[in-house]
């Protein structure tokens, strides 16, 4: 598929001579071939694909760690291209889901002992691509066990954010000192259930929906998901508070590739009420981040 991503231009950090103009083209246009299905064609119209350049100055602040000897062009590209959903120095990676028990401390190993299989990848491969991340920021290797609400607890001084969807996993990480909290969320790019949609959109959203050109219509309410996701993974380490779908409300600017989640509740701080995201299309995932910049 098409690279969609604040109609900015994107720069690879230390490109390989492989990761050329031409090459890169090459790979859009064969994600491309491999979308099927009136809705995902119709994204393709309404998605403009990133500029790409391996000899221009670094525009990026931070880079991406690729990730894992199973790694192809597809996922390099979208594990760098995750990196700008964020604000700041953020070091984001991704892979797919491995089932890594043997590169887990004892105490992680524990945590999951009792998990299914699906479950103990998702772990393993979250705390291998973790501490991957964290180590190129200048953090030690340590133990990341959640914490009892099973939120991520990362080691004093940093942040991230931890996601996955069915063979996939993604971590962004940036120094506390840094970004005040991160958001990140991906989700297979799939139709909602309509109970699922009744859930998670507002009124203002299913307005705005129904003024959307028809083929993009079912594609957008997860869209919607993920974006709500990403602000309540930012916003849960600073408020330990909870929300529902319908307490945050969504502006879109589908062209921009960005979204503003409000929370409409009343009484919610004021710092962390209303922030703005990113979101990414590409690969058959949808990719929301979000940033709490340190005040």
């Amino acid at each position: 598929m098409h690279w969609h991503l604040a109609g900015r231009k994107v720069v690879l950090v230390d490109a390989d001579p492989q990761w050329s103009v031409v090459r890169l083209a090459e790979r859009q246009r064969a994600l491309a071939m491999q979308s099927s299905g009136a809705w995902r064609r119709e994204i393709a119209k309404h998605v403009e694909p990133l500029e790409f350049a391996s000899t221009s100055p670094c525009r990026i602040r931070w880079r991406s760690v690729e990730a894992g000897p199973q790694r192809d062009a597809r996922a390099e590209l979208v594990t760098r291209v995750l990196a700008d959903l964020f604000e700041g120095p953020v070091v984001v990676v991704a892979s797919s889901l491995s089932l890594a028990d043997d590169e887990l401390f004892a105490e992680e190993r524990a945590h999951v002992r009792a998990a299914v299989a699906k479950r103990r990848a998702e772990f393993a491969t979250a705390r291998v691509l973790a501490r991957r991340a964290l180590a190129a920021l200048g953090a030690p290797p340590v133990a990341l066990v959640p914490a009892p609400d099973r939120a991520p607890v990362w080691p004093p001084g940093y942040v991230g954010s931890i996601s996955h969807c069915a063979d996939h996993c993604a971590v962004a990480v940036a120094r506390s000192r840094d970004v005040s909290s991160l958001g990140l969320d991906v989700e297979d790019l799939r139709e909602l259930d309509p109970s699922m949609r009744d859930l998670v959109l507002t009124p203002a959203e299913r307005r705005w929906l129904r003024a959307q050109p028809d083929a993009l219509q079912p594609m957008l309410p997860i869209v919607i998901f993920s974006a709500k996701e990403a602000y309540y993974k930012c916003q849960y380490p600073i408020t330990r508070g909870f929300l529902d779908f319908q307490d945050v409300e969504l502006t879109i600017a589908w062209a921009a590739g960005t979204f503003e989640a409000r929370v409409v509740r009343e009484g919610w701080p004021a710092a962390i009420a209303r922030l703005a995201g990113r979101f990414l299309i590409a690969d058959g995932r949808v990719s929301c981040g979000v940033t709490l910049a340190k005040g």
